[in-house]
């Protein structure tokens, strides 16, 4: 008997009409947007304005999702490049494979470059998103869970 063993869901997606709905995809938006709120309030109750954070948001979140995809692009070069590959599979970003290293790295250096532009302190900014990403990560770990990808046989 395994006590260690978590079984994952049976389902990992669901339909509606000729929409499929990953639950994956839904932890992703979870985890943004309790990253964002988290931020935003932190960041007022430090004398910014909350329309600061979005603003950051909107520029450093599509950066991460570009960097999670070019991590996982770099990192499985067989996936796209290999003998079965498809370097057209790149950007077919619904298909799977995304790594989190290459969203820290390319959003924050959006983040930074935004904070430089829009005069943003950006040492205040790091110190008000560090927890929220810590909390965005778990949740986006449940998107693991639902895609067999943490615990099972």
């Amino acid at each position: 008997m395994n006590l260690a063993y978590i079984p994952s869901p049976s389902i990992s997606e669901f339909s509606i009409g000729p929409l499929t709905i990953h639950f994956y995809a839904l932890t992703m938006l979870a985890a943004i947007v309790v990253a964002v709120w988290m931020a935003t309030v932190r960041w007022k109750k430090l004398g910014g304005i909350s329309d600061q954070i979005l603003d950051i948001a909107l520029c450093a979140v599509p950066a991460g999702i570009i960097g999670a995809r070019i991590y996982h692009i770099i990192t499985t070069p067989e996936r796209f490049f290999g003998p079965t590959g498809d370097w057209i599979d790149m950007f077919r970003i619904w298909n799977g494979g995304l790594g989190i290293w290459g969203a820290i790295v390319l959003g924050a250096l959006a983040a930074w470059g935004w904070c430089r532009h829009r005069h943003y302190p950006m040492a205040l900014l790091s110190d008000v998103i560090a927890p929220a990403l810590l909390v965005a990560q778990a949740i986006g770990r449940l998107g693991n869970w639902f895609n067999q990808e943490l615990y099972g046989a």
